[in-house]
């Protein structure tokens, strides 16, 4: 993954140079490459934080042991939620099934989507960083590089469907995220289009992964701000366990899905 992250960095550092150092430009030509390069992140950091691979802690030693199940790419099926690209639906029901399992450590679904922030000043460009929604366990988890740790376990907003329990607005901030939207630990922000703020409870150690803008927070209060409360949808489900059996019962979850294991995950991201 570090070799991937380089590379990323380097791709936005060369298009930044290219932008400001190309020659003489009118202010319509330079806001519209502003704004292109400001959407191409936007897009890579969506599909860079997917590739990272969604992985546990050390309570599941083993790479063969963890689990991620996607939607095929052109799902058709009635039990998948196609917004924007496939998603799954009833995904909390389907999870706390899943927790049920004596040989399931922790299930929950994620949803990934970019918030966006206005910049500061009149003439600032928005800034953008990657949101991953999930049910929080006892068992933390570390996904896209950010651990569970300081989220209420639960997803109290969610409330059996009518999205009416209470906002806990806990967020836990990557050293990116909260360099890249000024937020320190007990501060609180508020995406652009929206009416829901949160918290940073949290704001994780500089590591290789954290360079990355990543907010982890309650699956259900991501849900309302990108509006996938319809059908309770997410991405995918991540589920760790000690058992290889569970496998072939993930296999079946879902019509039209795949059910991709942490070492072929960590493979495709590096």
């Amino acid at each position: 993954m570090g070799e991937a992250w380089s590379r990323f960095v380097g791709t936005v550092r060369l298009a930044l140079r290219r932008l400001f150092t190309g020659g003489a430009a009118s202010p319509q030509q330079v806001r519209l490459s502003v704004s292109s390069v400001a959407v191409a992140i936007a897009l890579m950091l969506v599909v860079t934080g997917l590739s990272l691979g969604l992985v546990t802690d050390a309570t599941v030693q083993s790479d063969d042991t963890d689990y991620w199940v996607v939607p095929d790419a052109g799902s058709g099926s009635s039990s998948v939620v196609s917004v924007d690209g496939p998603r799954f639906g009833d995904v909390h029901r389907v999870s706390a099934g899943l927790t049920t399992r004596e040989d399931v450590t922790h299930a929950t679904p994620v949803l990934v989507d970019v918030l966006r922030f206005p910049g500061e000043g009149d003439d600032a460009q928005p800034e953008y960083v990657l949101a991953v929604g999930v049910v929080p366990g006892e068992h933390h988890v570390t996904i896209s590089g950010v651990s569970t740790r300081g989220l209420t376990p639960g997803d109290p907003h969610f409330a059996d469907g009518s999205y009416a329990g209470p906002w806990t607005g806990e967020a836990v901030v990557s050293a990116g995220a909260a360099e890249t939207i000024g937020v320190s630990q007990g501060g609180s922000f508020t995406p652009a289009s929206a009416n829901r703020s949160f918290s940073a409870v949290r704001v994780s150690e500089a590591t290789g992964a954290d360079q990355l803008p990543v907010v982890l927070v309650h699956l259900s209060e991501l849900q309302v701000v990108a509006g996938a409360t319809s059908g309770d949808q997410a991405d995918q489900l991540l589920v760790a366990t000690d058992s290889r059996d569970v496998k072939s019962h993930l296999e079946g979850l879902y019509p039209h899905s795949s059910v991709v294991t942490r070492g072929a995950s960590s493979r495709r991201s590096c």
